[in-house]
Parts: C-alpha cells; structure tokens; sequence
C-alpha cells in the first residue's frame, strides 16, 4: 500500500498573552445536551440500502434559540455505527460524505453558514445572534471587535462561540441516533470548518478530529500581517479584544485543552491562516495526544494527495485499527563543501521509502506566496541528500520534503510539513 507524507522540523514561537481567560473558563458551565431538540423531521427516506434524514434541532445561547439544520445519513438497520461529524466550510452547506457512510459510519453534517442566496433550508438565527450568518457585511462580524468598533469583553459574544456551541449541540443529536456507538465518535472539518474543529477536538466525547486547511493564528496574525519569519519588522501592539480573542476563542488557544487525536491536512501555498504558526499548535499539545500534519506541495485549496489520510486517522483513533504511524524524520540544513547549502533528511523508515521529493523556497515571509522548487536528492545509506542554491547566503530557506512510501500491514507514515531554515 502506498502511502504520501512530509517531513521537518518544529520551531516554537508563543505569545504570552497574562492572565486572561482560557477555552476551558468559558466553556465549564456549557451543557451541549440541555433543553429540547425540539426535532422536526422535513424528509427521511431509505433508498439503495442507506438511510437518510433532514431536520431541525434547537441549539440554545445566551438565552436564544436557534434552529438547525442537520442532514444525516447511515446504512439501514446498522446498530452501534462509529459516529462521523462532517463540518463544511466558509459559506457551504451540509453535505454528509458518502464515503464514510458506505464504510458503514453514521454520518451528520450540518449547516451554520445562515440564510444564503435561495436556499431552502438553512440554520436560522434569531435577530440577536445574526452574526452567526456568515452572508452579512463584514463590519458585523464580531472577532476580537464588536459592530460599533468597541473592544470585545465577552468571549461567548464572539461568531466563532456561537458556531463553536452549535457543533457541540449537533454532536449531541448524533449520538441521539440510535444507531451510533457513542464510545466511537470522529469529527472531520473543511476550511472553516477546520478552523472550528479545535474546539471539538476539546470535547471528551471525540476521539480524533481532522482539520482541512483551518488551524487558526488568523485574527491579528494574518489580519495584521504578522508573519512568522519577517525579520526586521516589528509586531505591532495586541489590543484588549485581540488578547481576549487569542487566549480564550482562537483555535491555537485550545491545543493545550485538546483531548482528541488530532490531524491538520493543508496546502503549502492555502490562502487560509498562518501555515508555519499552524505547525506551532502542536508543540502546546499535551504529550498523551497523537497528532500529525501535512502540507501538500504548491496545494492551494487542495489535499487530492494527501486526504486519503483523514480515513486512516480515523480508522487509527476511532475504529481501534492496528494503522503504524511512524514518527517525524530527522532534518538538517549544511553548508556542502561547494558553498551550496544540502539538505539532510533520515526517515524514520528508510527501507520503506519508495520515492522521495524535496521542494525548497527562497526567503519569502508569507507562506501562501511562496514559489516551490524542487530539488534533485541522492540516497547514501539511508538518508537523503538534496541541494538548494540560493541567490544570498544570509537569507533563510524554506524547505520540505514529499515520499511515497510502501508500507506493510495498511501503516501510514507519519505526516509533518516545513519551516524555514538558515545555514
């Protein structure tokens, strides 16, 4: 079985944000399983041996209802089916993956975009929490900032709690399925729905989560421009709302919480977040909780090569499956005897190697605008070596690798992605 992943290394770059409230304050009074459903049923119907649901639920917040929509979707007559919650993006709408439904998971997407264009079923916000639809100007959204320009003092004011608590409401009506094991329950999340996923993968009723795209360190990072590898430029001042948001709300706040084994796929020139910061999340991880990551090479909205591992992450954590995940490889940048620098890579399982790619960039802080080159490698005795001209030696580079691996027994690789580098 061929498997693709990535490998480098980790830097650490954290923001001491004081004594604010952290995910774990704002959430320890929240009930996800309070009040009614209040369900209605808008369609069922069994068609080709599957089972499917449309309906509303009532999730509840700061005193408002809120009707959902769900879709839900399983194969008929299955009992103790592992549970899938399946997240659609910035402005999509509900759609259970089929895939997992035909391998036998229950799956329940649902929708918190909002009234949109002419759809006919949509979440409905009552005129308190209109901010929770995601077609609105962009001066109503409430981030670290409320409408009127004055500094957010409540984190559960924010969109984000909102679509947060909501998530949790809908992961309640799954396990009310009577089909679905609770004690197996995965959650999956594409572009914003990956940005909303760490704070699922908080709940002790998940046990793995995948993020597609989506790891957070977007307000003031990326809304402010504050890059990660900038040197000479200085960041500008936090203020109030912004340290509030980013200790108690942003998603990057919630590794330390996190509870689920957790898998970030994305592309190395994706538009969404600060990509080199999103790697940053896992060094706050609590040591007893898998992760791993993946940048697919130039991908932009994109993981056709790599997404196959979100089935094998879940089949890993949820399902119990005996799925090896090998650890990271070994790195390192040298200056080769003819003054270009060489890049050193030692995975973990080198005789499994199939194939090995290096792709390196020049100095460029923004990671979505960076142009990937490919670097001719040799093997030596088990490690990798490539070479990575470079037009000024005191710049840094950027630098990673792809393999394509054959692995025994349906293991997969373990799934890192890149930093830049000086020599």
């Amino acid at each position: 079985m061929k498997f693709s992943y990535l490998f480098s290394f980790l830097l650490l770059a954290s923001h001491v944000i004081g004594q604010l409230p952290t995910p774990p304050d704002i959430w320890k009074n929240f009930n996800p399983d309070a009040g009614d459903f209040r369900e209605e049923i808008i369609q069922e119907e069994t068609r080709d041996g599957i089972y499917r649901k449309q309906s509303y639920i009532s999730a509840y917040h700061l005193g408002e209802e809120v009707r959902v929509y769900c879709k839900y979707a399983v194969k008929a007559d299955t009992k103790n089916a592992p549970g899938l919650m399946d997240v659609h993006g910035w402005m999509g709408a509900p759609s259970p993956d089929n895939g997992f439904v035909n391998e036998g998971w229950a799956v329940m997407a649902h929708d918190y975009c909002g009234k949109t264009g002419n759809r006919q079923h949509f979440t409905k916000y009552p005129p308190r929490l209109s901010y929770g639809n995601m077609e609105k100007p962009r001066s109503e959204n409430i981030i670290s900032r409320m409408p009127d320009g004055s500094e957010l003092t409540d984190p559960k004011q924010t969109q984000d709690y909102l679509w947060y608590a909501i998530q949790r409401r809908v992961l309640s009506y799954l396990l009310a399925q009577k089909e679905v094991d609770p004690n197996r329950i995965g959650a999956k999340g594409y572009s914003y729905g990956g940005t909303i996923m760490w704070n699922l993968g908080m709940d002790p009723r998940v046990k793995a989560i995948v993020a597609y795209f989506g790891v957070g360190w977007l307000e003031y990072y990326r809304t402010r421009g504050v890059w990660m590898y900038d040197p000479g430029k200085a960041a500008p001042a936090l203020h109030p709302g912004e340290k509030l948001y980013l200790s108690a709300v942003a998603p990057q706040a919630h590794a330390p919480y996190i509870t689920a084994a957790s898998l970030w796929l994305n592309g190395t020139n994706d538009h969404h977040g600060g990509h080199e910061r999103g790697e940053e999340t896992f060094k706050n991880f609590s040591p007893d909780v898998p992760w791993s990551f993946a940048h697919q090479p130039r991908g932009h909205h994109d993981t056709q090569d790599i997404g196959h591992n979100t089935k094998l992450w879940l089949d890993k954590h949820v399902l119990g499956k005996d799925i090896e995940w090998p650890g990271q490889a070994a790195s390192r940048i040298v200056l080769g005897k003819d003054g270009v620098p060489d890049l050193h890579i030692i995975p973990e399982s080198p005789d499994q190697v199939d194939s090995l790619q290096m792709f390196y960039a020049l100095k460029n802080p923004i990671s979505f605008g960076r142009s990937w080159r490919e670097v001719q490698t040799v093997r030596k005795d088990g490690k990798w070596v490539g070479k990575m001209p470079v037009l000024i030696v005191d710049d840094y580079v950027v630098e990673f690798l792809r393999c394509q691996e054959n692995m025994k027994n349906d293991r997969v690789a373990a799934i890192t992605a890149a930093v830049p580098s000086k020599f």
